[in-house]
């Protein structure tokens, strides 16, 4: 899986994250050592809504093939 933050792709090891849900909070603890916050996201192309992500959150990481974040402070 790719992962990309603010147009940057980052070197980000997956360890036992098997959801989108468990990848989504890796990487908003990772921010928040740089207090960051994710304000966007996107999958594959396609921007989630706030109101999708208890639907799409139980998606398994295989199906990912992008995950793109906006972050600020």
């Amino acid at each position: 899986m790719n992962i990309i933050i603010n147009d940057e792709k980052i070197d980000f090891t997956l360890e036992q994250e098997k959801t989108l849900s468990d990848v989504l909070n890796s990487i908003e603890e990772w921010l928040k050592q740089s207090q960051m916050t994710i304000t966007r996201v996107k999958m594959n192309g396609t921007y989630i809504q706030p109101s999708d992500l208890i639907q799409e959150g139980n998606r398994e990481i295989n199906a990912i093939e992008t995950l793109e974040f906006s972050a600020r402070p």
